[in-house]
């Protein structure tokens, strides 16, 4: 059984989305693109912006909530402007969106440490004396 993914509440154009990017969603998007996700913000190794256009195909294809239209899109971009918000502001919408569905990667944190430590890039340097002899 397939576990649910989290939602991520956006207010835009005065309505509020309910976003969830899962599996079948992300497929359609990129064919609908005809591109990788990702490579929205990165090209031949460079950071790039996102076209308006493919920000709201997004937003529209991963909403779940019901009677939003993709021709509604355009006009709630313009409320969303509108009230001070940039394009900007959009882009990191779908940049937290990708992120909360696994597309940068789960960063690991000490509680998520498999020995429950603290993981050292390098060892103490009271261990680096006990070793000192093997490099003489």
């Amino acid at each position: 059984m397939a576990t649910l993914l989290k939602t991520k509440k956006v207010h835009f154009g005065g309505k509020e989305l309910v976003l969830r990017l899962d599996g079948k969603t992300i497929v359609q998007i990129e064919n609908k693109l005809n591109k990788n996700l990702l490579s929205l913000f990165i090209d031949n190794g460079k950071m790039t912006f996102p076209k308006t256009g493919e920000m709201l195909l997004i937003l529209h294809a991963a909403n779940t909530t019901h009677g939003i239209k993709e021709s509604d899109m355009y006009d709630l971009l313009d409320i969303y402007l509108s009230t001070g918000k940039s394009t900007t502001d959009l882009m990191t919408i779908i940049q937290e969106l990708l992120d909360e569905a696994g597309f940068f990667g789960k960063k690991e944190t000490e509680e998520e440490n498999q020995d429950g430590g603290l993981v050292l890039l390098e060892e103490p340097e009271a261990n680096l004396e006990e070793h000192s002899s093997l490099l003489e």
